[in-house]
């Protein structure tokens, strides 16, 4: 959650719905919601609740700035939400990798690289974290709980 009453999360998570749904920790409630930005380069999107008792007591991500730098073997923390699982998954792991290069999903969609719209190489880090089935959307944050991937 970022503010301004968003979400971020992949955009592999919610390009292809027809109708989405959101759900917060220790809830049954599910409420709708709708993909406002979608940025297929960086496998990203914004999505919005527009009810308001989804927004009652949470709190917002604290994203970290442009200009802050990890170093490799940084801790992080990654916490996703997998299939099957009723309660979010947090694992621990260290970046293991720095990498610039076409997302996957970027090309999944069709973007190659000679196509106008490739925004070419972007960056990004790999942890060795263990990610859980249907756990992508959810954040790395460093130790001092910024969200950094």
């Amino acid at each position: 959650l970022i503010d301004g009453k968003r979400i971020v999360t992949n955009a592999h998570c919610v390009h292809n719905a027809t109708v989405l749904q959101v759900q917060r920790q220790d809830h049954p409630k599910k409420w709708r919601a709708r993909a406002t930005t979608l940025a297929h380069d960086i496998d990203l999107a914004i999505v919005e609740v527009d009810e308001e008792d989804f927004w009652t007591d949470v709190s917002v991500a604290d994203l970290a700035p442009p200009s802050y730098s990890l170093d490799l073997y940084s801790e992080v923390i990654v916490i996703g939400f997998p299939l099957g699982g009723s309660t979010i998954c947090v694992t621990k792991g260290v970046i293991s990798r720095f990498d610039a290069q076409l997302y996957i999903h970027a090309q999944l969609e069709g973007v190659i690289e000679t196509c106008k719209s490739n925004p070419g190489p972007v960056f990004l880090l790999q942890v060795d974290s263990a990610i859980n089935s249907g756990s992508s959307g959810g954040p790395a944050l460093d130790e001092g709980g910024r969200v950094v991937g």
